[in-house]
């Protein structure tokens, strides 16, 4: 499967929640996610992260950014802090969390994810799931559409921009003071708020 993704910064949330609402179909609203980066000392070429939520957990492989269709591969997990400790025994090493409160909505053959990040920001992710690269820049092309026209949002969050911009929240993160139950309990609502 490839993911072909686009990103905007949205600075009325409630304006764009309000659209979302009027045409496009909830999936799940305010669930609240945990992902975890790791960094990968074999290939630098893709991403590894574990996302937690209440209901289920993700171990989630993504190509690197520089693909405008990159391939992914999700399996669900039990265990998560089994999968965390194997990582890390592995010779992996968390490189950035990243916790959010999100909106999922369907539209058409778009997932739209609108996102309340902890000391990120905010901001909407449409998203397509595909079985092969084939038309993946027509597909860029009709998600920069709808989310100028539908969402109202001309500017798109460039690849560069997004880097540096997690860039700028990693290195902000004292990884250190990251507890695993602390995330646990975030995610089943018995924590308000993460500071890292």
């Amino acid at each position: 499967m490839y993911e072909i993704e686009l990103r905007s910064i949205v600075d009325d949330f409630d304006s764009i929640k309000s659209k979302l609402d009027n045409f496009a179909k909830p999936i799940e609203l305010e669930e609240k996610e945990v992902t975890i980066f790791f960094t990968n000392p074999h290939n630098s070429k893709f991403d590894l992260r574990l996302k937690l939520t209440k209901n289920k957990n993700i171990l989630s492989f993504k190509e690197s950014l520089d693909k405008t269709a990159r391939k992914e591969i999700e399996s669900e997990v039990s265990n998560s802090y089994s999968i965390y400790s194997l990582l890390l025994q592995s010779g992996f090493a968390v490189k950035m969390i990243v916790a959010r409160i999100k909106y999922i909505y369907k539209y058409n053959k778009f997932d739209i994810l609108l996102n309340k990040i902890l000391n990120w920001g905010d901001a909407v992710e449409v998203e397509r799931i595909v079985e092969d690269e084939t038309d993946a820049e027509k597909i860029e092309e009709e998600i920069k559409e709808f989310i100028n026209t539908k969402l109202g949002l001309p500017q798109l969050l460039s690849k560069e921009e997004l880097l540096s911009r997690n860039e700028k929240y990693a290195k902000n993160i004292k990884l250190e003071n990251i507890d695993f139950n602390k995330l646990l309990r975030y995610i089943n609502d018995k924590e308000d708020n993460l500071f890292f």
